[in-house]
This record gives structure tokens, sequence and C-alpha cells, in this order.
């Protein structure tokens, strides 16, 4: 998806309104990991395009909300309830 909206072929804001939920929380909950893989790998490509479409979902909440990127982004105990809620699905 991230690719797909990187490459002009979705819709910004009809991706916000689907997924900008789902997508902050697991790239919150993924970021440290991904950043550690890329370290121990040296590879900065991996899940460039989720990092991408998480990064374009918090610019244009951000923009939308009238708040800053920091007011956005999950408290840890917030990331850790979501995990827990998607692990009971």
């Amino acid at each position: 998806m991230g690719m797909l909206l990187r490459r002009g072929y979705l819709d910004r804001e009809m991706i916000w309104d689907t997924f900008s939920y789902y997508a902050r929380f697991w790239w919150s909950a993924c970021r440290d990991y991904v950043t550690q893989e890329r370290a121990n790998l040296t590879d900065e490509t991996l899940f460039t395009d989720f990092d991408h479409l998480a990064e374009k979902i918090s610019e244009y909440e951000a923009k939308k909300k009238r708040v800053t990127r920091v007011q956005l982004e999950p408290s840890g105990s917030q990331v850790k309830d979501f995990l827990e809620a998607e692990a009971s699905l």
C-alpha cells in the first residue's frame, strides 16, 4: 500500500480514512524493530514502503487535526493495549 501511495495510485485521504489508525499503531509497535533490523542487516531499504505509508498518514492527520506529529504518537500503554486487542482477534 505504501508503494502504491508513493507512486500516486492511491488517494491519500482514502488511505488516511481507511487505514490511519492501524498503520500508525502498527508502525509505532514495529519502528524500533525495523530500525534494529536495518542496522543489523545493513539494509536501509527494509520496510521503506511501510515507513512511507506511516509517514504520509501522520503528516496528513496532523494537518487535518491541526496538531503536531508528536501529539499523534500513541503512548507505550496505548500501543500495548492495541497489540493485545489485535492478538485477541
